[in-house]
């Protein structure tokens, strides 16, 4: 069984994330992360502006695709203005996903114990490529 992956972060950092997206698929992770796939887009659009069903269906994909994942991680080093990121890590920690965080956040929820903290990609990149599909385990000991 192959492993998957959802990565979070701000929409932002869309194009970094999408370098990431490429790595993990060169490695033979899954990303499940239909976000950095395009579609989403409404860069400098208030959300009050944006049409309802447009966020409801954005939503929905993302928990979709947050359940179809093995492990998130998510990208804390850098402010999040829309706060979906934030709504995405306590759903993956709700339904007892295993999380890998990057960076340092002042948010409470990344500091429980059950979260895996790492300073950098290349050290998510490094657990990835060493765990397999049961993931929580080998994530936990790779630590």
């Amino acid at each position: 069984m192959t492993l998957s992956v959802y990565l979070a972060s701000r929409f932002s950092r869309l194009p970094e994330l999408n370098r990431y997206r490429a790595e993990l698929e060169d490695a033979g992770i899954a990303v499940t992360s239909r976000w950095l796939l395009g579609g989403h887009e409404w860069v400098g659009t208030p959300e009050e502006a944006i049409p309802r069903d447009h966020l409801a269906r954005f939503a929905t994909e993302d928990l979709e695709d947050i359940d179809a994942a093995d492990v998130l991680v998510a990208f804390v080093d850098q402010p999040s203005t829309r706060g979906g990121l934030w709504t995405e890590l306590g759903y993956a920690i709700g339904r007892g996903k295993p999380v890998i965080v990057i960076g340092q956040s002042p948010n409470i929820f990344t500091a429980l114990p059950t979260l895996i903290h790492v300073e950098s990609w290349a050290s998510a990149l490094h657990l990835l490529w060493n765990a397999d599909a049961t993931v929580s385990a080998p994530l936990a000991e790779a630590v």
